[in-house]
């Protein structure tokens, strides 16, 4: 399956990425992932997104990361 990864241009903000008060987890591992959370350890991080495309759909799966990109950085 083809994939990429590509920068939004966003960054880590402390306060807009705040731990959700009342989050209830759905699985051991997910209460896990969701204490470890800190935002404070990563302000100011870059944020990154995957796209996964269909098997054999490699330039389409390109194309659409190219799309995704502009929408979110303009």
């Amino acid at each position: 399956m083809p994939g990429v990864v590509f920068p939004t241009g966003l960054k880590v903000d402390q306060v807009l990425d705040a731990v959700e008060e009342g989050y209830r987890p759905r699985s051991a591992q997910d209460e896990a992932e969701y204490r470890a959370y800190a935002p404070g350890k990563f302000v100011d991080a870059p944020i990154c997104l995957q796209l996964v495309g269909k098997r054999y759909r490699d330039e389409a799966t390109l194309a659409a990361a190219k799309v995704l990109a502009e929408i979110i950085q303009s």
